[in-house]
């Protein structure tokens, strides 16, 4: 876990979760006290393990062992809510099935989103003089999932219910129209992303 000032923005990376999110809130809101800041947002690269259901765990990507529930499902369910946003760039041991359903990012539960096979985000904050707005600072964070040791040039062809090895270990595969949208993004935009990740370059 690491914790980052941007300037206005105070933010925390973190990746490999693998379903402790009520951890990753307490030990977040422990530095939040310790500097005396409010932060911003928590950036979650890979490896989430966002199980709703037992069902979720079946197109979890490793042993069968590793398949235990985590505590994702009580922010999913409304039991819980994440206390900070919190953005997900997936990585390779995910319940891919459940993500698949926003491919392109969404919300996947309240304060939770998912920037999807690969997307980009801007954080807007106000600064204020008293009750006036003297200006506003922006942070762009954008992200590919999964992992990148190859990228393959066909595209996504996984669809729910996920088949095989092949297809539960081939949906988190680099592809180079992730990429290729990406780079496009930016072209149009002419500028970088403040910062950018994915499981295997976390680059914040």
């Amino acid at each position: 876990m690491k914790y980052i000032n941007n300037g206005s923005f105070h933010y925390i990376v973190t990746g490999c979760l693998h379903g402790c999110w009520e951890q990753l809130y307490l030990e977040a809101s422990q530095i939040e006290k310790d500097k005396g800041i409010c932060l911003s947002a928590i950036f979650v690269c890979g490896d989430s393990k966002t199980a709703r259901t037992k069902e979720d765990l079946t197109s979890l990507a490793c042993p069968p062992r590793y398949r235990t529930m985590g505590s994702f499902h009580k922010y999913s369910d409304g039991t819980q809510v994440a206390p900070y946003l919190t953005i997900l760039i997936s990585g390779n041991h995910e319940c891919s099935e459940f993500l698949l359903q926003t491919t392109y990012g969404g919300w996947i539960a309240p304060n939770i989103y998912y920037l999807g096979f690969s997307g980009s985000v801007i954080l807007m904050k106000e600064v204020r003089k008293g009750k006036d707005v003297v200006s506003v600072d922006f942070l762009r964070v954008s992200g590919i999932s999964g992992i990148g040791h190859s990228i393959l040039s066909s595209p996504h062809k996984e669809s729910v219910p996920l088949r095989g090895v092949s297809q539960l270990k081939g949906v988190y595969q680099h592809r180079k129209l992730d990429t290729d949208m990406m780079c496009c993004m930016y072209s149009k935009l002419n500028e970088w992303s403040d910062d950018e990740s994915s499981l295997d370059n976390p680059l914040f």
